[in-house]
């Protein structure tokens, strides 16, 4: 009988245990890319951001979008949808360069598209930014594929301090 009791009492505890961690994760409001000009979209930005953050390894956190891509109305709206984060981006930088390349008959035009995203993470419970900083990246078909890639390396950022539990 004490042993029935003993391995029930295990199974409760690491039960619990299980549940608690699953109701412990985070929660991550993503507003929409501040900033986004013709050639890039805002939400199309936050949702590629949304999806890089559901890709990280081992991150176990709940992701919510925002409709707001302000930093007041979206800690508003974090706050109402119950996020511990808010996370903001927005597009600090947006150019265009054109290198000419030799072909075959005439020399072509290649154009780079250049970005730089700035991102801060707020802490909604008290207003204090927790992590902020910015990625830069290029690509040669066009801006949104650029301001891709940069949010692919702030989900990188913003899922390491998650998963460090600072």
């Amino acid at each position: 009988m004490n042993r029935l009791a003993i391995c029930v009492a295990v199974l409760m505890f690491l039960g619990g245990s299980y549940l608690f961690a699953q109701s412990s994760a985070s929660k991550v409001c993503v507003s929409g890319m501040q900033g986004a000009s013709g050639s890039t979209s805002a939400t199309a930005s936050r949702d590629a951001l949304i999806k890089s953050l559901g890709k990280q390894k081992g991150l176990r956190v709940a992701i919510e979008s925002l409709t707001a891509s302000t930093d007041e109305p979206g800690l508003e709206e974090a706050k109402q949808k119950g996020c511990a984060y808010l996370l903001t981006t927005s597009l600090l930088e947006d150019h265009t360069e054109s290198a000419y390349s030799q072909g075959v008959l005439m020399a072509r035009s290649t154009p780079t598209f250049f970005v730089t995203v700035g991102y801060k993470m707020t802490n909604v419970a008290d207003g204090s930014e927790v992590l902020s900083g910015s990625a830069k990246a290029q690509d040669s078909s066009s801006s949104q594929h650029a301001v891709d890639y940069s949010m692919n390396k702030i989900a990188s950022k913003v899922g390491g301090f998650l998963k460090s539990g600072k």
